[in-house]
């Protein structure tokens, strides 16, 4: 679960990258960023509830 987290991560900086470099538009951003955000929140949830 780390490793997705990890690659989440990762993951959203392709992202910002792809959109500075003009990949993908100023409108497809944000949307992905929050769906991105939104795995990661669910992960970090699963991880420390496993922890526990």
């Amino acid at each position: 679960m780390q490793r997705a987290l990890g690659s989440s991560l990762e993951l959203e900086t392709q992202i910002i990258l792809s959109n500075k470099l003009n990949y993908i538009t100023e409108l497809t951003t944000p949307e992905i960023l929050e769906q991105i955000v939104e795995v990661q929140k669910m992960l970090s949830s699963l991880i420390k509830k496993v922890k526990e």
